[in-house]
């Protein structure tokens, strides 16, 4: 299977579920990570998605699914997620923290173009999120 290594994705941290997967859809969980990053970025991110998967399948695909999110604001945000817990890059006095909503962090995983039946898209599988500043305005 064809797949893109992607190292680094900075911005803000959006919905985390690090420590603990998430189970609101999926009885097992997943670990994920939301991050808001700049509109070059998610440009760039997108037509690389869309690159990889006519590259996988040899074909455009119609109505592709990327790992691009919206905020009910309209904020964009890249999804990130994985079944086993990703490695977590954080200082070791910020370590009872975790990582929080706001904070600003940089991730690398691989992207993997999938096609099921009708559903086709790239996903972003998490593997490894860095903490690199706390929220500020959380932090006054």
């Amino acid at each position: 299977m064809m797949h893109h290594r992607l190292y680094t994705i900075a911005g803000f941290a959006r919905y985390p579920s690090l420590d603990v997967p998430d189970r609101r859809f999926l009885s097992s969980g997943y670990y994920q990570l939301g991050i808001v990053a700049a509109r070059a970025d998610l440009r760039a991110l997108k037509a690389a998605c869309a690159d990889l998967f006519a590259r996988a399948y040899g074909h455009p695909g119609s109505d592709l699914s990327f790992p691009i999110r919206a905020e009910p604001a309209g904020r964009e945000f890249v999804q990130a997620r994985t079944r086993e817990r990703p490695n977590i890059l954080i200082p070791r006095e910020r370590r009872a923290i975790g990582i929080l909503r706001g904070d600003t962090v940089r991730v690398s995983g691989t992207l993997h173009p999938y096609q099921m039946d009708s559903r086709c898209g790239v996903r972003f599988l998490l593997e490894a999120v860095e903490f690199l500043a706390a929220d500020t305005a959380r932090a006054a």
